[in-house]
Formats: C-alpha cells, sequence, structure tokens
C-alpha cells in the first residue's frame, strides 16, 4: 500500500468518525501518521479537521495570544457565533495581564500575573471550562509533554478512535 493510499484511508476513517476535512492543504503529501494527519495545520488556513485543537503550552509570545487562543477554541468547538468581544493584554513585565470575552451573552474577565511564556494555569482553566463541552461528543486529549492536543469525538466512535490513535485518552 502506497503512503497516499495510507494517508487517504486515514482522512476517511477520522472523517468517518466524526471529524471534517476543513482544510485538505495542511496535510503534508505523503504523510501517512494518523496523529500527524489529525493535527495538520497551515499557518494560513487553520487546521486540518474540525473539533481538533493543537496547542503549545509555551505560546505566550504577543499582547493578542490569548485572543487568538479563544478564537481558536471556538472554531474548534463550532461556538464561532457564540463567542464576541475578544480582547487581551499582556504585561510581560510582571504587571497585571487580563483576557475578556463574551460567551452566549456572558461577559468574561480573567485577571492574572503572566510569569513568562507560558500559558497561564488560570485562563487555561476558565477557557476550558467555557469551551471544552460538546454536547454528544467526548472530550479526549493527547499529551505531547508541553504541548497537547484536544479532539471532540462522537461519544459512539471513541472506541474506534482511540484504536486508531492509541494515545488520545479521555480528559
Amino acid at each position: 500500500m502506497t503512503q497516499d493510499t495510507i494517508q487517504q484511508e486515514i482522512i476517511a476513517t477520522l472523517q468517518r468518525l466524526g471529524l471534517e476535512l476543513r482544510n485538505p492543504a495542511a496535510i503534508r503529501a505523503g504523510e501517512d501518521r494518523a496523529r500527524s494527519i489529525l493535527t495538520a495545520e497551515h499557518y494560513n488556513g487553520g487546521p486540518a479537521f474540525s473539533h481538533v485543537l493543537a496547542y503549545d503550552a509555551e505560546m505566550i509570545e504577543a499582547d493578542d495570544a490569548y485572543s487568538e487562543w479563544v478564537h481558536e477554541w471556538a472554531r474548534a468547538t463550532g461556538k464561532e457565533d457564540r463567542v464576541t468581544d475578544v480582547a487581551s493584554h499582556v504585561d510581560f513585565d510582571g504587571g497585571t495581564s487580563w483576557l475578556t470575552y463574551r460567551l452566549d451573552g456572558r461577559d468574561v474577565r480573567i485577571e492574572f500575573t503572566q510569569e513568562s511564556d507560558w500559558l497561564n494555569i488560570e485562563v487555561f482553566d476558565r477557557v476550558l471550562e467555557d469551551f471544552g463541552t460538546i454536547p454528544g461528543r467526548t472530550l479526549l486529549y493527547i499529551d505531547n509533554g508541553q504541548a497537547g492536543v484536544y479532539i471532540w469525538v462522537p461519544d459512539d466512535n471513541v472506541a474506534e478512535f482511540t484504536e486508531l490513535i492509541p494515545d488520545a485518552e479521555v480528559a
């Protein structure tokens, strides 16, 4: 079986398991590893699949990093039309940093101290709380050390998904 055939079979399986292929150009030609296909992302067109969010915890390098992250969560969870007024400020000198957004008409404001370029755990927990649940889908997680991948899989497809990507665990 050729690498292209393997790749097409993996893509078809991910689609059958409930992930929509949104950006096929993100998948590198010849890639034949399920995890790499799942997490493929193009800087200009976004991730290859719906319901996938890959991140690196050492990602805070600009004032709008948290705003961008909220938009990534909204995209991954299908809540783009439910989140508005996203803004953030990062004080890299140890002062007060903040993130604000409105989700389902509810205002959220988180104030915190940014210690380094690592994602603040308070912000992480709040964003996960606000965006982590999708009815009818189970949240899976792949731990990559200082990075990770969240995947929302239809409840009935979790067992088959974890056969395809064994290091995906229920979050």
